[in-house]
This record gives structure tokens, C-alpha cells and sequence, in this order.
């Protein structure tokens, strides 16, 4: 039974991120208040008009990372190393069972995607609904017998489940795909998101797949290609949820070895003693140390670490408290000294859409959306917009495709190669990352989190700056630019649809 939503009251101009909103509540395109035409220079570098695209498509491929495809983009633009949901659920003949992990859904548009001839096998939904919100779900669901709900515990406060994971098994093996984007019309239409997708995991036979399974307890030699067997069934049994016992299972019977990622976990809690490095920001902390004699051969303090993120949450009064003392210390591993306030350090550099960027995209302010930094977060960091740089994507023809996509990397001098590379769904906050505790001995975590990174090592080959959804090197803000705030007016200038924004109004 299909539920009928209501109107939104603030039609386009709506700026909500609750997921029961967008459940209970339909938003037309369009602004009821428009001027005549658009002030934004579709002739701009922002644009991705009359672009001549790089010939990166074997690369992106290699490491099995795409982007997904954009509506509107003009066609010398829109590359072919690009994927849509539909493609992803027909990689093989025959889809026998799935799991979608993710923050937000609209069941009947996600079911519209599937084969028809797989549209009632098994589906499991994993969500971090409450109350409210969990029961529209259900109601989302009522009529599909086949699909299972299964609600990921919250324990802490403003925590959310914000992981985005599809398990696929086809009677040909198993896919394991690692994304970006919600399960909702707009995340896949018009935002630029990033798509990880395993190489096909074939079956293991009964002899080979009882010696190669271990418990999650058990340290594996860190040459074993399973590894990334290893670091998804521990992240699944972090859920403690009976419903993912079947997928432990069928992770556990398909030969991973082909994998050439690490994944970089958050779940919630308090972690300490060895544990401290299984989850967070210590969790990649811990894999850079490990690939030390791969990923640096220079000074920390000549290369740039780049956090690019569609969401910001509270860091503290001032850089130190958080951003550039625990968090770039893991980012820059390993070379920089923990200390507080050390000189040894790399540049860092956060990329984030200024106001221009949102207005002048594709959906214009409306695309703003998916970047919820608010003002009362904003105001109390006001030292945050000197390490912004603007959202540009001309080479990938991705600068009017509003980021929701979330990049961390660290850039060689030379801005020609990347030290490594991680595709998340972790934005840059504490409730994603993790803050340190008991004088560094306890990792507090609020959220779950996954991504896949690259390295030179796992890939056996170098890593181009090409490869960042991103063009590099970047802009830095000018004294005028100013980051997006969702909930600010914006009633001056109009967008891209001759649109304004007064979401106080």
C-alpha cells in the first residue's frame, strides 16, 4: 500500500534533514517566489560547460571507485565511469539476496531499482530509527513480506547510524559496495556521491572457507589477503543483531582475497586498551602506521592533508581542541608528533561549498540540503573558515553537482600523488570520528560510520591526485566567500532557478 504524502508547507525552501520528514512530507522542484532569471554565470569555470575531461576512467576502474551518475549535466561531461543505483543491483544475472545499511530510505523508490525478477527476494533494511520514525518505516514495509527490518542500537546521545553499505550475493558471488548516498530520490539524481564496489567474491568451497574464517578475536598475519574479510565481519558482528547472522555467514563462505581496501569503521561506544584502534579515526591512525614504509618517504610538514565532507559538526573554541591536534594527528600519521600544539604537522585543508557554490548548482539552494552546517554550530567556530576551500570539480565535470560525497586524503609536495585515500560516509565530526578520552586512553564514539581507503600499497600502484572527486590543487575561500549554512536567508541573489532562500521566514 502506497502512503500518500502531504505538501510540505515550505515546499522547495525546506531545509529539513529528519528522515520522517521526507517520509511524511512530498516537496515540489520549484520555488513559489522566483525573479526572472538566474544571476549565476553558467559560463564560469564553476560551470562544466565546454570541459575536456581527462582520460581517468581506467584509473577510477582499477581501484574499483566511481562516482554516481548525474541528471542535467551536459552530455561531453557526464563520463562513462559513472553508475546509478539500477546497475549496482544488476551487476550478474540473478540477484538472490540483498542488505541495504543506510541513514534514510523511501522503500518503494529503492524497490524500483531492482530486476523485476528479483523485486520479492530476501531484503534486509538495517536503520537507526526510533519511535516515530521507526514505525513509518514499518508502515513503508507492510506489504513486502519479504523484506526485514532490523534497528541498529543507539546507545549514545546524538548518535546516529549514518552507514551506507549494499551486500549483494548473486548466484555468481558476492558483491560488497560502500557509498555515500541516502536511499532517497535526490541523493542519486543531482549530487555528486561516490560508489566503492568489491571485484566479485567468489563462493569458497566447505574445506577452504572452515580454514580461512577465524573469530573476530583472532589477529591475522598482516600479508593475508582476507584481511578485508576480516575487517567486515568484524564490523557486522559489532552490530550484535541476529539478523545479520545469516550475512556473517555468507561473508564468511566467499573468498575475499581479491580486495584491495582496508575499511575504516565507526560503532557506537567507549573503546580502550587494544580496542582503542579497531574503530574511528584511531582505527585509520593504526592502518597509516602500519603502511608507514609505503605511504611517506618525506616530511610531514610538506605535504597537505585534504578532509572534503557535506556535514560539520561542533569541534570546540578553537583548532586545537580537536581538529588539528587528535584528528590531524591521525590523518597524518606517521610521522606527527602527538603532542598539542606541535610544529611538525602537515598543512591541513578542508573542502566545503561556499555559498556561491550551492547557489550557482544544479538544484541551486535547494541542493543545500544535503549539507546541513547550521548557524548555531557555525557560530561558534568562526575559526573554521580559514582552512575552507571552495566545492570545484571542472575536470569531472562534478562543480554543479552538490557534494554529498565524503573524501580524506593525504597529497604528496608535488600535488601529482596521493599518499592515500578514503571514501566514507564519516563527516567531519567528533560523533563520526571519535574523541579521544582519559588522557588519550578512551576513544568515545556516538555514530556508525564505514569506508573503504586506498592505498599504494593495498593496490600495488601509484595513486594520481586524479582520482579525487575534486580538482587539485584547490581554491582557498576569498575574503567574500562564505561556507554554506543551511538554515541562513539568502534572499539577494537568486540561484541557478531564479530561486531565493529564507528558510527563517
Amino acid at each position: 500500500m502506497q502512503i500518500e504524502k502531504r505538501l510540505c508547507k515550505y515546499g522547495a525552501d525546506c531545509y529539513r534533514q529528519n528522515p520522517a520528514h521526507f517520509q511524511e512530507f512530498k516537496h515540489p522542484t520549484g520555488n513559489t517566489k522566483k525573479f526572472k532569471r538566474s544571476l549565476c554565470n553558467e559560463n564560469s569555470s564553476q560551470t562544466a560547460k565546454n570541459i575536456k575531461l581527462e582520460d581517468y576512467d581506467s584509473l577510477s576502474l582499477n581501484f574499483h571507485f566511481k562516482l554516481t551518475r548525474v541528471e542535467r549535466l551536459p552530455e561531453k561531461t557526464d563520463n562513462k565511469d559513472s553508475v546509478t543505483l539500477a546497475e549496482l543491483l544488476r551487476l550478474h544475472s540473478c540477484l538472490q539476496s540483498s542488505a541495504h545499511f543506510n541513514y534514510m530510505f523511501d522503500i518503494q523508490w529503492l524497490l524500483s531499482h531492482y530486476p523485476e525478477s528479483c523485486i520479492n527476494k530476501p531484503l534486509l533494511i538495517i536503520h537507526g530509527f526510533q519511535s516515530r520514525e521507526k514505525s513509518q518505516l514499518h508502515e513503508m514495509c507492510v506489504n513486502y513480506p519479504n523484506i526485514s527490518l532490523a534497528q541498529a542500537s543507539l546507545p549514545m546521545p546524538y548518535g546516529t547510524h549514518h552507514t551506507k553499505m549494499m551486500l549483494l550475493l548473486f548466484s555468481e558471488g558476492l558483491r560488497v559496495v560502500i557509498h555515500t548516498a541516502n536511499m532517497v530520490p535526490n541523493d542519486w539524481a543531482q549530487k555528486t556521491q561516490g560508489v566503492w564496489t568489491s571485484p566479485l567474491l567468489p563462493p569458497l568451497d566447505d574445506q577452504s572457507s572452515s580454514a580461512e574464517t577465524t573469530s573476530s578475536s583472532t589477529t591475522i598475519n598482516s600479508e593475508s589477503r582476507n584481511r578485508f574479510q576480516h575487517d567486515l565481519l568484524d564490523y557486522l558482528r559489532a552490530y550484535k543483531l541476529n539478523s545479520l547472522n545469516s550475512w556473517i555467514e555468507t561473508v564468511k563462505s566467499h573468498d575475499c582475497s581479491a580486495v584491495k581496501v582496508r575499511l575504516v569503521g565507526s560503532v557506537p561506544g567507549r573503546f580502550s586498551g587494544d580496542s582503542i584502534q579497531k574503530w574511528g579515526h584511531m582505527r585509520l591512525r593504526n592502518l597509516l602506521e602500519q603502511n608507514k614504509g609505503h605511504i611517506s618517504t618525506e616530511k610531514t610538514d610538506s605535504m597537505s592533508v585534504v578532509a572534503q565532507f557535506s556535514s560539520i559538526g561542533s569541534l570546540g573554541a578553537s583548532a586545537d581542541k580537536w581538529l588539528t591536534s587528535e584528528f590531524l594527528h591521525s590523518l597524518s600519521s606517521p610521522r606527527l608528533s602527538p603532542q598539542r600544539g606541535s610544529s611538525q604537522r602537515a598543512e591541513l585543508k578542508l573542502v566545503f561549498p561556499s555559498v556561491d557554490d550551492v547557489r550557482c548548482s544544479l538544484e541551486g539552494y535547494a541542493g543545500g540540503t544535503c549539507l546541513p552546517y547550521s548557524s548555531q554550530v557555525a557560530n561558534k567556530q568562526p575559526w573554521l573558515t580559514s582552512f575552507m576551500h571552495r566545492w570545484m570539480s571542472v575536470r569531472r565535470g562534478r562543480s554543479r553537482a552538490c557534494p554529498h560525497i565524503k573524501t580524506y586524503a593525504a597529497i604528496s609536495s608535488d600535488n601529482q600523488h596521493l599518499k592515500w585515500l578514503l571514501l566514507t560516509s564519516a563527516n567531519l565530526s567528533k560523533a563520526a570520528w571519535g574523541l579521544l578520552e582519559k588522557n588519550g586512553s578512551q576513544l568515545m564514539i556516538r555514530s556508525y560510520e564505514l569506508g573503504v581507503l586506498f592505498t599504494p600499497q593495498e593496490s600495488d600502484q601509484k595513486m594520481s591526485t586524479s582520482l579525487l572527486p575534486f580538482d587539485y590543487p584547490l581554491q582557498k575561500y576569498s575574503p567574500n566567500d562564505k561556507p554554506w549554512i543551511v538554515n541562513e536567508n539568502h534572499d539577494t541573489l537568486p540561484d541557478s532557478h531564479g530561486n531565493i532562500w529564507c528558510p527563517n521566514s
